[in-house]
């Protein structure tokens, strides 16, 4: 549901490519091709997506406590 949300999004940011998708002589491979690259774009799973440190550890100078 939010990958559609965000797709439309994009795609109104950006209407040069929502052009290309739905001029008349585009093939199905390039509306599969755009629907990945949406997925890349602006993923609805890295909102839901957490990372924390088990340990504390120094990463480029800086500590990352637990």
């Amino acid at each position: 549901m939010n990958l559609i949300g965000n797709g439309m999004l994009a795609l109104l940011g950006h209407p040069e490519q929502a052009a290309r998708l739905t001029a008349q002589d585009t093939g199905p491979g390039l509306l599969t091709t755009a629907i990945e690259e949406l997925l890349r774009y602006d993923s609805p799973v890295r909102d839901a997506t957490f990372r924390c440190a088990t340990k504390s550890i120094d990463l480029h100078g800086r500590n990352l406590p637990a």
